[in-house]
């Protein structure tokens, strides 16, 4: 029995998915010459183009090199859908985070919807090769990774992402989500649950991290401040064990306030929460003894084309947030719309402006801010 493959599946014009995903992947598909496996007639035209006797067309689509070769028929997949009513609904939750600007780039329409219908394929494509699969095990149960699979952490909550635990046993995905049909293809299967079945913000709307040591992130500081990096892979408080983000914090000292300011690539449109994460300031001297003490600041953003600053108020002042010297803390500095996306793009839309403040009083230990980073995070819109 005749079985088209996943792609000739989803681009069939009797598809459910004919107008929406199908449709989305034919427009980005196009044939090109493979010339490694063509045949040369051993000449060229007139317009100095080598000639071949036999030509090789292949199918080539951006889609298949970020998330697997879905037309092809020597590798086996599982794709996870929503039925095919559904997949619009999705889309539009999706397009929120990837509206890009026009002063980001001329064509971005098209690239807001090429990145939302991305988005949602985040997570949905499994390379059913156990050679793909790095923690199969058939005897304990198989934790499954996502053909987008890589070892980046959620900095705020430590979870890792595109891992699954058994994501297509006993006919749901996660142990959560029916699969309502399964659509066997000659490359794999299609399961189809009645909506989109993942956690936006562990596939395609991910914290976009800041590290306050690197320079390339720094835009322009204080006058006369100092800045050192402290590099420290983990350390003890109390009796939990901490760890820096990639391994090391800026420490910044100046006798007075100071400031500076970082530019935050790859951000995401909507809603996003800002945080700074900040260590005890006695990690690395650790004088006589002394407690760390509680630093103070302010953290404010900047985009792009918006005269709005991104700073939370009480009344006409900026807030100022206090830190927790007992642990790595990371500080909540409010919840914002920011209109345009910049993910991968070559510029940073967005700036970030950490402001230490220091009152009259201020000893030498509360000059001193042991960075560690600055988190955009994308989330949904705050309650009223």
């Amino acid at each position: 029995e005749y079985k088209p493959n996943i792609y000739e599946y989803l681009t069939s014009s009797d598809s459910p998915y004919a107008e929406t995903l199908g449709a989305f992947l034919l427009k980005h598909t196009k044939m090109e010459l493979n010339k490694e496996k063509s045949v040369s007639a051993g000449y060229y035209n007139e317009k100095a183009e080598l000639v071949y006797a036999d030509s090789v067309m292949e199918l080539k689509n951006p889609v298949f090199d970020e998330f697997g070769f879905l037309n092809e028929e020597d590798s086996t997949y599982n794709l996870i859908l929503p039925v095919g009513g559904n997949w619009m609904s999705a889309l539009d939750s999706a397009s929120v985070y990837f509206h890009y600007g026009l002063e980001a780039r001329q064509d971005s329409d098209s690239l807001s919807e090429y990145k939302s219908n991305c988005a949602l394929l985040t997570d949905a494509v499994f390379n059913m090769n156990t050679k793909m699969q790095p923690y199969y095990n058939a005897a304990s149960g198989m934790k499954m990774v996502s053909t987008k699979y890589d070892l980046v952490e959620d900095p705020v909550k430590q979870v890792q992402y595109h891992t699954y635990v058994d994501p297509f046993k006993d006919g749901k995905f996660q142990g959560k989500y029916e699969f309502l049909d399964v659509i066997p293809c000659s490359n794999g299967n299609i399961y189809v649950c009645e909506y989109w079945p993942f956690d936006p913000f562990y596939t395609y709307a991910k914290p976009v991290v800041v590290e306050a040591e690197d320079d390339k992130n720094i835009v322009t500081s204080q006058i006369g401040m100092t800045t050192t990096v402290l590099t420290l892979p983990s350390f003890q408080i109390g009796e939990k064990t901490c760890r820096l983000s990639d391994d090391k914090a800026l420490i910044g000292n100046y006798n007075q306030s100071w400031f500076i300011t970082f530019q935050a690539p790859n951000t995401l449109s909507g809603w996003n929460s800002f945080y700074a994460v900040i260590a005890p300031n006695n990690l690395a001297y650790n004088r006589r003894g002394q407690a760390a003490e509680v630093n103070k600041f302010q953290l404010s953003g900047t985009m792009t084309g918006v005269k709005e600053t991104f700073q939370q108020k009480q009344g006409a002042r900026a807030v100022t947030y206090s830190t927790n010297p007992e642990k790595l803390d990371t500080v909540y500095a409010g919840t914002y719309f920011l209109p345009d996306c910049y993910s991968d793009l070559n510029i940073a839309g967005l700036m970030l402006k950490f402001n230490q403040t220091l009152s009259t009083s201020a000893t030498l230990r509360q000059r001193e801010v042991y960075l560690d980073c600055l988190i955009v995070k994308p989330t949904t819109a705050p309650e009223n």
